[in-house]
């Protein structure tokens, strides 16, 4: 039973993300091109719980690489300028 039961929700899982791939490469051509792209966490927060940690953890580290290469380019900058 535990086993249906995970396959149930894997599979609403599944069609949920659809629904979202879909809706986003639908809005840039709507006519609501200022609307928010809405992640699926923020209207299943329970579902994918797992998902948003991910997502969390993964733009942490893209801001912290454009952050060190923000820095590096000011260094080199500073550098240039003393010279």
């Amino acid at each position: 039973m535990d086993s249906y039961e995970r396959r149930k929700r894997q599979k609403r899982k599944e069609q949920i993300e659809d629904i979202f791939v879909l809706a986003n490469l639908l809005i840039p051509h709507s006519k609501m091109t200022d609307a928010p792209m809405r992640m699926p966490w923020e209207v299943y927060p329970d579902l994918f719980a797992r998902e948003q940690e991910a997502y969390e953890e993964q733009q942490q580290a893209e801001d912290l690489e454009a952050y060190k290469e923000r820095r590096r380019q000011y260094a080199a900058e500073h550098n240039r300028r003393r010279q």
